[in-house]
């Protein structure tokens, strides 16, 4: 028998946004790795779930969503995501890494990336697209009860999302967890030190610096859109290496304690709005 019991610990996935690694083409670590590691070996205690999103030759690979919730809403979309399997001939990360069950069982979604041409990288991108399905969905099963095993059926599924009568049984399945981005960027390095910026960058005349939290509230807004909890001190933007070569910026990283301090306290601070939460009971094993 399934015994329910109150965790106060936290489980924390922490999602690491860089598609850099020493074993593909950028011949290093990233930046992002080196924070994410400082997280999960001196962060507070918690059980971290890590998820790793480099792009290596020969692993799984986030793969792109179909856009199939536009034909009928969550009657077409269901959770997990049913446009993939891990039958699939090509593989997908989402299967492979067992994601939506594991972030299932998760309090706090983190992500930690840098800012690649004024937002996430196209990994961390692909890898929230594919979780469209959290919102407003029924789940597999339940499609298969209202349609059969052909339950990816566009006629069936227009149909029931017309006629109304289900509507009631769409969810958001991660509603009531905390949600936080951590971002950092070098805001194009030494690009442009000592050169005039092209007229296309330049702002009514100015050289007005782009507010990089822009590039991040579409990813804040799609959880608080699927009912997690995104606190306003939970999206961070920082900067180093502005206007010093990117090689500089790699080699000098361990002498920046002062970002890897803030990293530690943006995950204190998501433990605290967590724990704030209405509480729930989790299924022991």
């Amino acid at each position: 028998m399934i015994k329910l019991e109150m965790v106060n610990r936290k489980r924390i996935a922490v999602i690491s946004g860089s598609p850099r690694s020493s074993k593909n083409c950028s011949g290093g670590d990233s930046k992002t790795s080196k924070i994410v590691n400082h997280i999960i070996t001196s962060g507070p205690d918690a059980d971290y779930d890590l998820y790793d999103l480099c792009v290596l030759d020969d692993a799984a690979r986030i793969q792109p969503c179909k856009g199939c919730i536009s034909t009928a809403n969550g009657f077409q979309c269901h959770f997990p995501c049913s446009c993939y399997s891990k039958e699939d001939k090509v593989k997908d990360y989402m299967y492979e890494n067992d994601v939506y069950e594991r972030l299932k069982h998760t309090d706090i979604i983190l992500v930690v990336t840098p800012i690649h041409w004024y937002t996430v990288t196209s990994v961390v991108k692909s890898f929230f697209d594919r979780l469209v399905c959290i919102n407003l969905t029924l789940t597999v099963n339940q499609a298969k009860e209202l349609f059969g095993e052909k339950y990816k059926d566009s006629k069936k599924s227009t149909a029931a999302e017309l006629e109304g009568t289900h509507k009631k049984l769409l969810n958001n399945h991660y509603a009531g967890k905390v949600f936080g981005i951590f971002a950092h960027g070098d805001e194009g390095a030494d690009d442009y030190k000592d050169r005039r910026k092209p007229p296309s960058l330049l702002v009514d005349d100015s050289e007005k610096e782009f507010n990089q939290l822009i590039g991040l509230m579409p990813l804040a807004f799609q959880m608080r859109y699927s009912g997690l909890y995104v606190p306003s001190d939970m999206v961070e933007y920082h900067r180093f290496g502005k206007n010093i070569p990117y090689a500089q910026n790699n080699d000098t990283f361990d002498e920046r304690s002062w970002i890897l301090e803030q990293a530690v306290d943006f995950v204190s601070r998501g433990i605290e709005h967590s724990k704030l939460l209405p509480s729930k009971s989790k299924e022991a094993d």
